[in-house]
């Protein structure tokens, strides 16, 4: 049994059908943040490697979840280490969410393909600016088309 399993319960998120959208990927987001964010309050630091094994997320959900807790103004990084702590990831991530924010704004829905393309941002900078954004309550996830949509 993990750190995780030991010390966090998870209570999955709900999905509430709205016609064709499925809205409630951002609470999907938001608990997997909570996962990573119980993580590190209990090891103090922890690198992506040791994240992904102890949360069992993959990628990019690990990136998004680090942009909501960045957007939270909760999560640092130093070197390869992430910590609990002011953020110091506005610059990076505030900064590449904009891009993606312009993006769906201006061209409407995009799938992560297309998004990646519009804002030249690597799969890991684009799920941690869709981590803020979904923070924000600016974005929504369409299941039908697999696009991301301006909120």
């Amino acid at each position: 049994m993990n750190f995780y399993q030991k010390r966090y319960i998870y209570y999955p998120p709900i999905c509430y059908d709205t016609g064709d959208k499925m809205i409630e990927f951002e609470k999907d987001i938001g608990t997997n943040a909570g996962k990573v964010w119980v993580y590190l309050s209990n090891k103090c630091s922890a690198t992506k490697t040791e994240l992904k094994k102890e949360t069992k997320l993959d990628d990019w959900m690990l990136h998004a979840s680090l942009g909501w807790l960045a957007r939270e103004g909760k999560v640092r990084r130093e070197g390869e280490r992430y910590m609990l702590g002011k953020t110091n990831l506005v610059e990076t991530i505030g900064t590449n969410a904009g891009k993606v924010w312009n993006a769906l704004k201006n061209s409407g829905a995009l799938n992560k393909r297309q998004l990646t393309s519009k804002t030249n941002l690597k799969e890991q900078e684009l799920s941690a600016s869709i981590g803020w954004l979904a923070r924000e309550g600016k974005i929504d996830w369409d299941e039908k088309t697999k696009t991301y949509k301006f909120k």
